[in-house]
């Protein structure tokens, strides 16, 4: 007999794909509801209680209750006969970084909203982005929010990278300097370069005073999209969260300038997702850049493609560390030109070569 539905309709693959808007829209109603606070304030709420103070209805909230303990939100137990709830290990992985999981969620929100068939046949999208940012307004919004969320790949850089050896570091794109500004305060020896556009003087130099670094933290100002090369002679270069912005042919370009910009001996240190490492979140960035025109088609890629970019420019010794605790993977590659190599990497890193 043949059935009235199509195969989709019981296909695992299908579900996967949903699944993971239904799990974004628990998180937004949890933080819509404000569940965070209430559990800031008692470990364990009872089930009623629960309900009342949220003002939700009594079948819906129950439902709903049940959906968050299915998926890690809450964990439920009982006691005296009554059902009580505390948070499950995705609420605390969420709500413990509360500021920056609003954050993501507006901004996804905003990539949601648009229109993908009227975007891709030409139509203005609701949430544009520029590059380089129009006015100081938005080049302030861009290097905050590049600010707030540099933990996780400053951790990388420090997970895999041992500063020791460098005396001076050129930071591609740093934003407000944040991640240079972070090494040179822990490694008395580092001088470094802040390389941006130079809409962001006041702001990075206000940041360099502030860190009383401004003997040994420098600006440099700079559009690298039209530049050819970098002032100056350095022993490390850092793309940090800066080549997946772009496509493979920029990329080439930008590592040939730091190619010629090291010293012999020196580094490139590229820290961001590569698809091979981290395909979700390459995938969730690649579709976002489908409304920004500024970016270009194809900006996150293979590790192995950097493999061919690096070497195509003479760089060896290339690299690839996975970060133990994110998404972010650091990838170095070396100017040699027959020197001693430098102890680039602490003695428990377990680099690993691209094939």
């Amino acid at each position: 007999m043949t059935s009235e539905f199509p195969s989709i309709y019981y296909a695992e693959p299908f579900y996967e794909l949903i699944t993971a808007t239904i799990r974004t829209r628990l998180l937004r109603s949890t933080i819509d509801l404000k569940l965070p606070e209430l559990f800031e304030q008692q470990d364990s709420i009872e089930k009623w209680t629960l309900i009342k103070t949220l003002k939700l209805d009594n079948i819906r909230g129950e439902k709903w209750l049940a959906l968050l303990v299915n998926e890690q939100f809450l964990q439920q137990h009982e006691h005296v006969k009554k059902t009580f709830y505390s948070p499950g290990l995705l609420a605390l992985q969420f709500w413990g970084e509360l500021a920056a999981c609003k954050y993501l969620l507006t901004m996804w929100d905003h990539v949601l909203q648009e229109n993908v068939v009227d975007t891709l046949q030409g139509a203005p999208v609701k949430y544009d982005y520029n590059w380089p940012p129009r006015d100081p307004g938005l080049l302030q919004q861009l290097e905050t929010s590049m600010s707030a969320t540099s933990a996780e790949p400053i951790q990388a850089i420090e997970e895999i990278i041992n500063f020791n050896p460098v005396r001076n570091m050129l930071d591609v794109g740093g934003g407000q300097g944040t991640v240079a500004l972070y090494f040179a305060k822990k490694h008395p020896a580092l001088n470094a370069t802040i390389y941006n556009l130079p809409g962001a003087e006041a702001l990075i130099t206000e940041q360099i005073a502030n860190g009383g670094l401004s003997e040994r933290v420098s600006f440099m100002p700079g559009n690298f999209k039209s530049a050819k090369t970098f002032a100056g002679k350095y022993d490390l270069i850092l793309f940090c969260r800066v080549l997946w912005d772009w496509s493979a042919s920029t990329a080439s370009k930008l590592l040939k300038m730091a190619y010629d910009a090291l010293e012999p001996g020196g580094r490139v240190v590229i820290c961001e997702g590569f698809k091979d490492h981290s395909p979700e979140f390459s995938l969730a960035w690649e579709y976002r850049y489908l409304f920004w025109d500024e970016f270009e088609a194809g900006c996150f890629k293979q590790s192995a493609e950097y493999r061919d970019i690096l070497t195509s420019h003479g760089f060896d010794n290339i690299s690839l560390v996975k970060s133990k605790s994110s998404c972010f993977a650091v990838l170095t590659a070396e100017k040699n030109e027959h020197l001693t190599r430098r102890s680039w990497f602490y003695p428990s890193t377990k680099t690993k070569s691209i094939p």
